[in-house]
């Protein structure tokens, strides 16, 4: 039980000092947070765009007489 409990304390302490995303790549975790910020406005960007031209596509063409939905 001594052991184990040793075992278990150094493997937390090591995980703790360690400042990685994925265990077997080297990819320091700001970095990761700086990824999903870059992507997540990125994608809310991406989205927008996509109302927009749904937005222009059926209201705004039509309405300058651009093209014709049916």
């Amino acid at each position: 039980m001594g052991e184990s409990k040793r075992r278990t304390d150094k493997m937390n302490k090591l995980k703790k000092n360690k400042s990685t995303f994925f265990s077997q790549i080297v990819f320091p975790k700001n970095k990761a947070d700086l990824l999903f910020k870059w992507t997540t406005n990125a994608a809310w960007t991406g989205i927008g765009i996509t109302i927009f031209i749904w937005f222009a596509v059926h209201f705004i063409g039509p309405t300058f007489g651009w093209w014709i939905l049916k």
